[in-house]
């Protein structure tokens, strides 16, 4: 960097001085004082001028400092960001590979527990049948007797028609029973009717009988009195 500045300057004094030079036949009229004088003020402009090419390339080279401080500070924070965001990377990665860890756990626990009711289920229908079966050897020896009746019977085609006209008997008997049950009910009704008429009888008897006994002792006292 040193070296370009001080070709930079070097090249800058020389098209100075290209610039400010003056021709041969002015300066050979001049006199000697008066050329050197125009070479001092030369001197000074160039001077003058480098010491601008100077504050301004020192400027410059703040600012690229500073630029260079900033990409230097942006750079670290780019690289903390990344770091974060690694960070969170692995984590999200870790609580994912534990999540699927428990999922195939409770998945393995669910189909053990799956297993084990559809087990228990199994059992529990083998045992149903097991019971129907026994229920339906039991049942046999019904099925016989029905045989029997349907072979001395000789009205029936089989047992399920046999079954359907007991039951039709069966259905005709609880409606009778219930018509019976409507009556005695009926025949209830009238009894404690009858019993409310004799009741309201006797106390209108009684009622008779009570005026009956006051007339004849006020007939009894107005005849004493007639006899008086």
């Amino acid at each position: 960097m040193a070296f370009d500045l001080e070709e930079y300057l070097r090249t800058a004094f020389r098209d100075k001085l290209r610039l400010q030079t003056v021709p041969t036949c002015d300066a050979a009229m001049l006199l000697p004082s008066t050329r050197l004088l125009q070479k001092r003020r030369e001197v000074a402009e160039v001077e003058q001028a480098l010491q601008s090419q100077r504050e301004e390339f020192r400027q410059r080279m703040e600012r690229l400092a500073q630029r260079r401080q900033q990409l230097g500070q942006r750079e670290e924070e780019l690289q903390h960001v990344v770091l974060k965001f690694d960070a969170f990377l692995k984590a999200s990665a870790a609580r994912q590979e534990r999540a699927l860890r428990r999922a195939g756990e409770a998945r393995a626990a669910g189909q053990g527990a799956e297993t084990t009711r559809l087990c228990q289920e199994l059992e529990g229908l083998l045992q149903l049948r097991e019971r129907g079966a026994q229920h339906l050897r039991s049942l046999r020896g019904f099925e016989d007797y029905l045989q029997g009746v349907l072979a001395r019977t000789g009205q029936f085609q089989d047992i399920a028609s046999m079954l359907a006209h007991f039951g039709a008997l069966v259905e005709m008997r609880a409606a009778l029973a219930q018509q019976a049950e409507a009556g005695q009910e009926q025949l209830a009704r009238g009894r404690a009717l009858l019993r409310q008429y004799q009741e309201e009888a006797s106390s209108q008897l009684l009622r008779t009988e009570d005026e009956l006994t006051q007339l004849h002792a006020r007939l009894e006292a107005a005849h004493h009195d007639v006899l008086q």
